[in-house]
């Protein structure tokens, strides 16, 4: 007897209600962020404190480049000139020079803006900082080191790591996301249910395993995100990680397209800068068209026909958005899927062995895959047809057809995109 679920969103009413609610929260949160950029512009510059979230290590010329966040401004880019050692958390005085151009997208989406230090502290010593020198510590090399430090600590990438990585088309396995999320929450759950399995027999039978364990998984990755500066794509996996966990309590259906329009409501009205973010949309389409994956192979019980489809059709699916945005492309990009299978036993494994002070053991592979040199071309894919697809994408949740017509479109674009590589 199958288990009755209810559904999210029941009826129409229900949806339009929930969307004018949330478009109206959205404006509210808006126009209060309009305020502060009316502000800014219209000033001949502001005196603000700043917290450094991040330092390119790219270093340029006499300057450091940094990610910055103040509550005047919010989160903005800038060249640091005259400060040596510069790290991130450390906090700065800044007189800070709105651009001539600047306009309310920009201002959500983060500018480079001209500054001029007044004063600069020093943060002290926070578990970042100590991950990352316990990382270095078991690595030679730099490049080596700044991987590890990006895929667990979401630290920035240099600029040559990043091309290498754009080139194998693995960039979603470098910067975190629920992919990782689910990754860290699978090996979590499997130490835990050892350990909890034990004791739950002798002092507690009375427990929901379900309950406990989900709550101790959601606590630490919490913790997590806040150690790493809340990515955009880690905050909407964990918010609708959350939402499921809830929905499974209460007996409502997970799997569809309403719990992944809620989160992405819920954390428009909290953070309305996403609606700029490009990572948090294609974070977000990553998740749809695994739904519309899912619901293909629903009556495939094999474990290898849904490990093999779905970083293979998440792959067909996401490249003519990936695409549209960024025209960065190499025949390497198709070994992404296999790729993203491996890092799944890869991302764990290589955890371990930084425990254990064997965290250098891959890093001759490794150092061999950056090295390669790999020539990028540019393949763009139209915008006409990025809204097109879009569109069927959309089409694609209530019609069976749109689905069939959604493969067989982007598996076009693929074969465009790769055949049209100039050697």
């Amino acid at each position: 007897m199958e288990s009755f679920k209810i559904p999210l969103i029941s009826e129409r009413r229900e949806a339009y209600l929930m969307i004018l609610i949330a478009s109206l929260l959205i404006s509210l949160h808006l126009g209060y962020i309009y305020k502060k950029y009316l502000f800014f512009k219209n000033a001949p510059f502001v005196l603000s404190s700043a917290k450094v979230l991040s330092v390119y290590p790219d270093r340029e010329g006499d300057y450091v480049r940094v990610k910055l966040y103040s509550d005047k401004t919010g989160v903005f880019y800038s060249r640091i000139y005259g400060i040596d050692r510069i790290y991130s958390g450390d906090g700065l005085r800044l007189f800070v020079y709105p651009p001539k151009r600047l306009n309310f997208f920009k201002f959500l989406r983060g500018s480079l803006y001209r500054v001029k230090v007044a004063s600069h502290s020093k943060h002290k010593t926070s578990l970042v900082d100590t991950i990352a020198q316990w990382i270095a510590k078991e690595h030679k090399s730099q490049e080596i080191t700044n991987f590890y430090q990006a895929i667990y600590l979401a630290l920035p990438l240099d600029k040559r790591l990043r091309r290498e990585v754009s080139a194998f088309g693995i960039s979603h396995l470098i910067a975190l996301s629920g992919f990782h999320l689910g990754i860290i929450s699978s090996v979590i759950l499997l130490f835990l249910t050892l350990v909890y399995s034990f004791f739950q027999s002798r002092y507690f039978p009375y427990r929901s395993r379900f309950i406990d364990m989900g709550a101790i998984v959601l606590l630490l990755l919490f913790f997590y995100i806040y150690i790493t500066g809340y990515p955009p794509s880690l905050l909407r996996a964990y918010s609708m990680m959350i939402i499921g966990w809830l929905a499974i309590l209460g007996g409502i259906e997970i799997f569809n397209f309403a719990t992944l329009i809620c989160t992405v409501f819920i954390l428009l009205i909290l953070l309305p800068e996403f609606i700029v973010s490009k990572a948090f949309w294609l974070s977000v389409a990553g998740v749809f068209y695994i739904f519309i994956l899912l619901k293909s192979f629903v009556n495939f019980s094999s474990l290898i026909v849904k490990l093999i489809s779905l970083p293979v059709g998440i792959f067909i699916l996401m490249s003519p958005l990936i695409h549209s945005i960024f025209p960065e492309t190499t025949i390497y990009q198709l070994l992404s899927p296999l790729l993203s299978v491996l890092f799944v036993l890869f991302y764990p494994l290589s955890i371990i062995l930084h425990l254990v002070g064997l965290g250098w053991l891959f890093d001759t592979l490794l150092l061999k895959l950056f090295s390669l040199n790999i020539d990028l071309y540019s393949v763009s894919v139209p915008l006409w047809f990025t809204i097109i697809y879009t569109l069927l994408s959309i089409l694609a949740i209530y019609r069976k057809y749109a689905v069939i017509l959604l493969y067989f479109t982007a598996l076009l674009s693929v074969i465009y995109i790769y055949t049209s590589i100039s050697y």
